[in-house]
């Protein structure tokens, strides 16, 4: 699916049922795509994505649901783009979750362990774990944090354990400023995480 139909579809689907296509429906639309990018998407992405939506062309009425036509859908996107602009300069959120396919590129040594399972930690850092296809076992989380360092969370690592092996991807990034970087971001607890090596 193209990257728009799937931002378009997130969008309607924040809209209440009955709720107006109005500016503050647009507004409060704007803000939560800025602050909790769907998917694994950046804000550019979801803005290049509402750019491409609503070019004239592109099959709109095809994504946009029953209630809403295809040019009040548009006016109504063209509007939350605006709120977007308005918004500038985004915010770099303190953790952005990434495909978690993504963590076969990481470097196979772990630089910490968490101690604990990957399920409770999911619930501290607030994001779920998810085995990347459906042959591996693993589940995992993948992280960028704001100082564009990215974390790859992994588990099970180590045999007869729970805890999480954390794998540091990005060059000029030391790994106790991660790991650091990565409590001050989330509910971790600096004894909850061991520096490796």
């Amino acid at each position: 699916m193209e990257t728009w139909r799937g931002v378009v579809n997130g969008i309607f689907e924040g809209v209440r049922p009955g709720a107006a296509l109005d500016d503050a429906t647009a507004a409060r639309i704007a803000r939560a795509l800025v602050r909790e990018p769907l998917g694994y998407l950046a804000v550019e992405d979801e803005y290049a994505a509402l750019e491409d939506a609503i070019r004239p062309g592109t099959g709109l009425a095809e994504v946009v649901p029953v209630p809403h036509g295809e040019a009040a859908a548009r006016e109504f996107l063209t509007a939350v783009r605006n709120e977007m602009d308005a918004q500038r300069p985004w915010p770099e959120p303190a953790l952005r979750r990434l495909h978690p396919a993504g963590w076969r590129d990481f470097p196979d040594t772990p630089v910490a362990r968490v101690g604990m399972s990957y399920a409770h930690l999911g619930m501290l850092i607030g994001e779920v774990f998810r085995s990347p296809d459906e042959q591996e076992a693993r589940q995992v989380l993948v992280l960028r944090l704001a100082s564009g360092a990215e974390l790859a969370f992994v588990a099970p690592w180590w045999r007869g354990s729970d805890d999480v092996a954390v794998l540091l991807r990005g060059s000029g990034h030391a790994p106790r400023d991660a790991v650091a970087e990565l409590v001050r971001a989330t509910d971790l607890r600096p004894a909850d995480v061991t520096s490796l090596g």
